[in-house]
């Protein structure tokens, strides 16, 4: 038994570095993952909020034009 016993301890060592190593490999793929789909999701919302910034700016440039000439019309 006692010539068995080294050889469980081992196998068992061999188990749980095993098993941490493949916990490391999906920590580092879950966290590459993360931060590829962070990007996109930013660089996609940086898009979004130009163009509607752009739209929003000529809709509104006009009328904000014609009530200061207004207004300046009026002093």
């Amino acid at each position: 038994m006692n010539r068995k016993a080294p050889a469980r301890r081992a196998v068992k060592r061999r188990k749980i570095n095993f098993s941490a190593i493949m916990l490391s490999v999906l920590i580092i793929l879950a966290a590459s993952l993360n931060l590829a789909l962070y990007r996109i999701t930013v660089a996609e919302s940086t898009d979004a909020f130009d163009k509607a910034y752009a739209a929003a700016k000529e809709t509104q440039t006009p009328v904000t034009y014609e009530q200061f000439y207004l207004a300046a019309l009026e002093q």
